[in-house]
């Protein structure tokens, strides 16, 4: 009887799976991670997962199935409906758009379905063994045009030491600090250049998504005077822990982006379906926002 339950559990599990798959609502992750089948279980995505067929004709593949962004897929089919919701709106055709810690590849996948290929997309991913499972990615989807450069977009030019883990569990950074909240004890060393001295010799983007784990101080840092004459518009990770971690408070973070001319907006979650560009709401205080979530910068 014991062996029956474990496999009808097994069965049930399996089944709302494939379900949270097709559907997007409020609450959903809490109550996937309450009954033990959210991307906080490390161990969701079976080890022998192999390709994984994700929402809008998406295919991913990894060989760290743990890693948080791969479980995030395995959960809901996509990753970040709000992000893509933003580039959606944002990217336009023939235009240029950087992908600055593209990790898996998925959002730049999706940018270049979107727009069937009619974009320029440069994908920064200084990791060299998520860098093996992009590539892979990328041409898994036919992407092979996207760009794809091992550097770590950052505030100077050399090298420097970006910490991961060894099972590729969390995500990677450059803050030492925020490394070890999460057992970030894998040292690589990895070129880094700014944004304002590689736009030296390849063309200026439109778009940019900026998640790395802390360190958008940095690559803004490296990008001030790109930043600051272009119209170029940002969506980028706000996250509480990773943010304290570098040193910074949350009012400090969102001035970085006022200082240069910036416009902050985030999109609300709807109650039932994906997010949509139409319903979103200006940020005048970091006391708006949730501990993590995901935030549109804009030049009026």
């Amino acid at each position: 009887m014991a062996i029956l339950r474990g496999f009808m559990k097994l069965r049930l599990a399996d089944t709302l799976l494939a379900l949270s798959r097709r559907v997007q609502f409020k609450g959903k992750a809490t109550l996937l991670d309450h009954i033990g089948i959210g991307p906080s279980n490390r161990n969701i995505a079976p080890a022998d997962v192999g390709v994984l067929e994700c929402a809008d004709g998406i295919r991913m593949r990894t060989t760290r199935p743990t890693d948080i962004m791969f479980r995030e897929l395995y959960v809901n089919g996509l990753y970040q409906d709000d992000v893509l919701a933003a580039l959606g709106a944002l990217v336009r055709p023939e235009t240029v758009f950087w992908d600055i810690g593209a990790n898996y590849g998925f959002m730049s996948i999706w940018v270049h379905r979107h727009l069937e290929g009619r974009v320029q997309i440069t994908a920064f991913e200084p990791n060299p063994v998520v860098l093996r499972e992009l590539s892979g990615n990328l041409t898994l989807n036919g992407c092979s045009d996207v760009r794809l450069e091992e550097l770590c977009l950052s505030d100077s030019e050399g090298e420097v030491t970006f910490f991961t883990s060894e099972d590729q569990s969390w995500n990677a950074t450059l803050i030492a600090s925020f490394a070890s909240e999460h057992g970030e004890s894998v040292e690589v060393r990895v070129r880094s250049t700014t944004i304002d001295r590689y736009l030296l010799g390849h063309p200026e983007p439109k778009v940019m998504k900026l998640d790395v784990e802390g360190a958008e101080h940095l690559v803004i840092a490296g990008g001030r005077d790109f930043l600051r004459r272009s119209d170029v518009a940002v969506v980028a990770e706000y996250n509480e822990s990773s943010i304290a971690a570098a040193g910074l408070s949350g009012e400090e973070y969102l001035g970085l982006f006022r200082e240069l001319g910036f416009r902050i907006e985030m999109l609300e979650r709807p109650t039932f379906g994906r997010y949509r560009w139409e319903r979103r709401f200006t940020i005048e205080s970091a006391n708006q926002l949730p501990h993590l979530c995901n935030l549109v910068f804009t030049k009026p």
